[in-house]
């Protein structure tokens, strides 16, 4: 038998060699209960609160909790006072403004069923310091706004704009919106809707339906956990009942040895005064849940410095606190394992707690730095839940970030500089973040998960799953499901991305940008109507199937390009070869407005005639040729979102010569015609449906494609340069013939002339012959 001493405490683990070792969440105080106690303030001090009459949701008393309730267990508490008729507070959230846009009909003469007048209710709430005044703002309380536009029936263009002026930059609104009577709740509304601290203004934009999505609108669901028996409607009015008084964290102090006290003695965490110590009453309603974030710190902690690197979840909901955990010179937190029993073990975010942009998640292992690394963290058989009700998007995405766009805040599991890294049979659901962000790592493995319901309706959208400059990985066999944007991958080079489905996860299916020897296939992938989405987009980006490598300061070795059409070899015009060289913006889009220059193109008469051609770049000394910038390897860059460099693309293009796969089709007669009162040239060709070959669009379009026709032994057409091209401007459906303006010295007398022999050929230019991106070692 081994032992292996618990610190601090003042029992040991025995673990028997034959069994596997691993650290239990529950031997340190965590206690995977959900249950909402409720009692009242007995007694307090400035730093002390008492809490009596406690009783679970079923009427348990303390009593029957008194082994789980102990001393050292952290608790939220929530602090609530009945208003009755009290005096209205000054709000911690006052509404400026509001714009009503093309719903508003109430000053029109109109009448209709569709047509109710419109109120809003704004309650606020402080996240900071979790008070929740009795005040509410209403707009249209007035009768201002008496014939409204049914909600429901809103469009894009439809909206009403509701400005506020808030205390404090971690308040939020609660907002109800009344039509008629119908009352309908629209959330607790974080700052990524109206708006992070230093926005110009701060606005809800409400565009009518229900900020809730279509497959959940149960407002309970969206309910804050704490807002509960708070706020009432009746009548078709939101009423408050109760007020907020404050949030406290709170620890359970020592009892008297030996006696079975009806009460819970607790003191401020971290050590100090309470929070809003000066507020509360004797008699106030208590709401606390019990928070495990200490004991799991800890057994993290223990787990970094000792040789059992496990650590198990029994079942239970587990009440935790965005935790990061970075690796060090003189701290290592790699190979610590996580485990759970499946869907039992669910690691919940603490509500109404306050997510940060900086080293966000509510797991977060990351290394320090490049060079100090996190390597071989293992989740298995666990349920992370963000608890996006009871949570809201307090703190912007921030600059110097891999993308300074992105939300990450909620995330839930974050990882940077992390390698080796496992994640399988997971479930990962609610978050108003992605479930797994990744970036700068490699061997990270996605196996047989669920992300779900994650990102909330009315904020900017949430990937389930984002992993950027993460090589080697593997992702397969997950499911997406009911999120507000596509799983997302950036930069994953020789990564496999495979068996995944993804359903209501809007209409892009799985997105890859800029990655180079990678693997996506068999994604089944559903839109929100869940109609299947039949060409997902797994490249990544549009210009990803013919990469080209670069070596900075080495010259580009000739890259042979063969043109062909129908899977025939076409002709090349000479000089008409473009091979241009653009960087990409954020989203992996050519830049227009970012040419770096152009391939050198090396051609031959005769290998034209073919379709082939090469191109190539200096390795040191970028120089102009013919007009025309061609950039030495040495002047590109690599890849470095954070410094706005997003990699390259190219794209070449040519004129060239197509028709019946390269032999030319046959034209059989050439005569003057008028087509609505038009004089024309009229070109009949052996086979009608070859017609169906041409780009012709309206007569003046200079992008209607070009004849050739040549090789015909006929004496009486002189008039006809075989060398000139010559454009088509229609087809004539009566005779089955091209159409081109008349020739001034071209006589072909009433009857027209049958060719002897010839081929036509389509000249088209601007034809695509390639693109792709440019990967730059």
């Amino acid at each position: 038998m081994r032992y292996i001493p618990d610190t601090g405490k003042q029992f040991v683990l025995q673990v028997p060699e034959d069994k596997n070792s691993y650290i239990n969440v529950k031997n340190y105080d965590a206690r995977g209960l959900s249950t909402v106690f409720t009692g009242s303030i007995f007694s307090g001090l400035e730093d002390e609160l008492s809490i009596g009459s406690i009783i679970d949701e079923e009427g348990g008393t303390l009593q029957q909790y008194l082994d789980i309730l102990s001393v050292g267990i952290e608790l939220q508490a929530h602090i609530y006072r009945g208003v009755g008729s009290g005096t209205a507070e000054l709000p911690v959230i006052s509404v400026s403004s509001v714009n009503l846009q093309g719903v508003d009909f109430s000053n029109s003469p109109v009448n209709s069923s569709l047509i109710q007048p419109l109120k809003y209710y704004i309650f606020g709430y402080d996240t900071s310091t979790g008070k929740m005044p009795n005040s509410v703002q209403i707009v249209g309380g007035e009768g201002q706004y008496s014939k409204v536009l049914d909600p429901d029936k809103w469009n894009q263009d439809q909206y009403v704009d509701i400005n506020f002026t808030k205390t404090g930059q971690y308040v939020v609104p609660i907002i109800y919106r009344v039509w008629g009577t119908r009352a309908e709740f629209l959330g607790m509304i974080g700052n990524a809707k109206i708006g992070f601290p230093g926005a110009s203004v701060v606005t809800f934009r409400d565009y009518g339906l229900k900020e809730i999505p279509s497959w959940n609108n149960n407002p309970d669901y969206w309910t804050p956990d704490f807002l509960d028996g708070v706020i009432s409607v009746q009548g078709g009015v939101p009423t408050q009942v109760k007020k907020i008084v404050g949030r406290e964290h709170l620890k359970i102090k020592p009892r008297i040895e030996g006696s079975q006290p009806n009460y819970l003695q607790c003191q401020a965490v971290p050590d100090g005064p309470l929070v809003n110590s000066e507020d509360y009453q004797f008699g106030d309603e208590v709401k606390f849940i019990i928070d495990d974030t200490q004991p799991i710190r800890n057994a993290i902690n223990l787990a970094a410095q000792g040789n059992i690197k496990e650590i198990f979840f029994p079942a239970g909901t587990y009440h935790f606190k965005n935790s990061a955990f970075i690796n060090t010179i003189s701290t290592n937190y790699s190979n610590i394992t996580f485990r759970g029993v499946g869907e039992g073990s669910i690691i919940k975010r603490l509500q109404a707690s306050i997510s940060g942009s900086i080293n966000p998640g509510l797991f977060n292992f990351s290394g320090e730095r490049d060079s100090i690394r996190v390597e071989g963290i293992r989740f298995r058989s666990i349920v992370f839940d963000g608890n996006r009700s009871s949570t809201a998007s307090l703190i912007s995405p921030i600059t110097g970030s891999v993308d300074p766009s992105r939300y990450v805040a909620e995330t839930l599991i974050f990882l940077k500089y992390a390698d080796n890294v496992s994640v399988t049979e997971c479930r990962f659901v609610d978050a108003g973040g992605a479930g797994v962000h990744t970036e700068s790592s490699s061997a990270i493995l996605f196996t047989n998960n669920i992300f779900s319901r994650l990102g909330r309706s009315y904020e900017p959208e949430v990937r389930p799953i984002e992993i950027y400059e993460t090589s080697n990985s593997i992702v397969q066999g997950n499911i997406f499901e009911f999120c507000t944007a596509s799983p997302y991958f950036f930069n994953v080079d020789f990564s496999t991305i495979n068996n995944n489905i993804i359903r209501s996860c809007g209409d892009q299916g799985v997105v890859l940008e800029t990655s180079y020897q990678w693997n996506a296939a068999n994604n089944l992938a559903y839109s929100d109507t869940d109609s299947l989405i039949r060409s997902v987009d797994q490249y990544n980006n549009e210009y990803s199937k013919a990469a080209i490598e670069i070596r900075r300061d080495t010259a580009l070795e000739p890259i042979y390009f063969t043109v062909t059409n129908g899977g025939e070899t076409i002709g090349i015009k000479k000089d008409t070869i473009i091979a241009d060289i653009y960087g990409l913006d954020s989203l992996g889009r050519k830049n227009t407005s970012n040419k770096i220059g152009s391939f050198k193109v090396i051609q031959t008469a005769d290998q034209l005639e073919a379709g082939i051609f090469s191109i190539t770049l200096p390795g040191i000394e970028t120089t102009t040729i013919d007009g025309n910038t061609v950039p030495a390897t040495s002047s590109f860059s690599l890849l470095d979102p954070v410094n706005g460099q997003f990699g390259y693309m190219y794209e070449i293009s040519g004129t060239v010569r197509l028709g019946s796969s390269g032999r030319g089709y046959v034209p059989l007669s050439i005569r003057e015609a008028n087509v609505g009162g038009t004089n024309y040239l009229a070109i009949q060709l052996r086979n009608s449906s070859e017609l169906l070959s041409f780009l012709i669009f309206d007569a003046d379009n200079p992008e209607n494609d070009y004849i050739i026709i040549e090789g015909f032994s006929n004496t009486n057409l002189d008039g006809w340069d075989q060398n000139l091209a010559y454009r088509v401007v229609g087809v004539d459906i009566n005779s089955n013939s091209l159409l081109i303006n008349t020739i001034p010295s071209l006589s072909l007398g009433a009857t027209g002339v049958d060719f002897l022999g010839g081929q036509l050929y389509i000249e088209r230019s601007n034809y695509q012959i390639a693109d792709g991106n440019i990967i730059v070692n």
